[in-house]
C-alpha cells in the first residue's frame, strides 16, 4: 500500500473498484447460477521429476495456490477459476495469446490434477477416479482507461439544473467554476455509463484448456529449470536484478536487500521464518 496517496486518490480507487464490480455483476447476471464454487485458495505441491526416468528430484517441489475451483452445473466438469486484471486490451487476440501460451495456467492445472490424483481433493468431493480437472476459466477485468476529466459547460449546466450527470443523480456537492474536474462520484457515473455501453471492453471470460502433452512439456520444463537453479547455486552465480524489486509485484524481501542483509542458506533473518526448511521450492510466480 502506497503512503503517498491523498484522500481523493483513495476515494477514486474505491470508486473504480465499486463501479467495476457493479458492472461485472450486471454483465454476468445471466451466468450467476451456472457455477458452483467448490473451494478457494487450494494449495498444491507437485514433485519435479526427470521426464525420461520419472524419478523425482530430491527436495524439489513445485508449489502454488489455486484461486478457486468451480464446477459447471451444466456439464459437471470441474475447472480452475482464475481472476485477472490488466491494462491491455482484452478485445485483442494478442492478450489472450500471451495468456494461453504462458506457464501460469499450465502450473495451476498441473497442480490441481496432481492434487486430485493423490486424493487431496477428496474433502471437496473430487475423487481421483473422477474426470480430471477439465481446464481453466479466466475471468479478466480491463482496468478503466478513462480518468476524471474537465466537465463541459453543457454537462455542468445540466448538473446544476437537474442534479444529474451521465444519467446518474449526484448526491454530493456540485463543484463550480470555469475549470471544473469531475468528483469521484461524477467520475463513477461516467464510468458506469461507459461500462453499460461497451461491457466487452471491460470484462471477458474464456476457457483455457491444456492437453496431456502440453502438461508433460510443462513438467519437463520445470525439471530443466530446477537443474538450472541447482547449477547456479553450486557455482554461486546468482546476480541481482533491481528491476524486479517492485515490478510486476512488490518483493517482500526488498527491505533485506536495501539493508544489505546477507542471508545464509538454511537460516532465516530476524523477523522472517523458513516456510519449507526441508524442500527447495520453485514458486509459481
Amino acid at each position: 500500500m502506497s503512503d503517498n496517496k491523498t484522500r481523493d486518490d483513495w476515494e477514486l480507487e474505491r470508486t473504480i473498484l465499486l463501479y467495476s464490480l457493479s458492472g461485472w455483476k450486471w454483465f454476468y447476471a445471466a451466468e450467476e447460477g451456472r457455477w458452483e464454487v467448490i473451494e478457494s485458495e487450494i494449495k498444491f505441491e507437485v514433485p519435479v521429476a526427470n521426464p525420461t526416468t520419472g524419478r523425482a528430484l530430491s527436495k524439489v517441489v513445485f508449489v502454488g495456490k489455486i484461486d478457486r475451483l468451480v464446477r459447471d452445473k451444466n456439464t459437471g466438469l470441474v475447472y480452475v477459476w482464475e481472476r485477472k486484471s490488466t491494462s491491455h486490451s482484452i478485445t485483442s487476440q494478442d492478450y489472450w495469446t500471451a495468456l494461453t501460451q504462458g506457464d501460469q495456467i499450465s502450473g495451476y492445472l498441473a497442480g490441481g490434477r496432481h492434487a486430485q490424483r493423490i486424493g487431496c481433493l477428496r474433502p471437496y468431493g473430487i475423487r481421483p477416479e473422477d474426470t480430471p480437472i477439465a481446464g481453466a476459466w479466466c475471468d479478466v477485468w480491463h482496468k478503466p482507461d478513462i480518468m476524471p476529466k474537465k466537465i463541459s459547460k453543457a454537462d455542468l449546466k445540466m448538473l446544476v439544473d437537474t442534479g444529474e450527470y451521465c444519467g446518474t443523480h449526484i448526491t454530493g456537492s456540485i463543484p463550480l467554476g470555469d475549470s471544473v474536474i469531475e468528483t469521484a462520484e461524477m467520475y463513477g457515473a461516467r464510468l458506469i455509463q461507459d461500462i453499460g455501453e461497451r461491457p466487452e471492453h471491460y470484462f471477458a471470460q474464456r476457457e483455457v484448456s491444456r492437453t496431456d502433452k502440453e502438461l508433460e512439456v510443462f513438467q519437463a520444463r520445470l525439471f530443466k529449470l530446477a537443474k538450472q537453479i541447482r547449477a547456479i547455486e553450486k557455482g554461486d552465480l546468482w546476480v541481482e536484478n533491481g528491476r524486479s524489486c517492485e515490478n510486476p509485484f512488490y518483493c517482500e524481501f526488498r527491505p533485506l536487500c536495501q539493508a544489505g542483509v546477507q542471508v545464509t542458506p538454511g537460516t532465516a533473518p530476524v523477523g522472517y521464518q523458513l516456510k519449507h526448511p526441508q524442500a527447495e521450492e520453485i514458486p509459481l510466480e
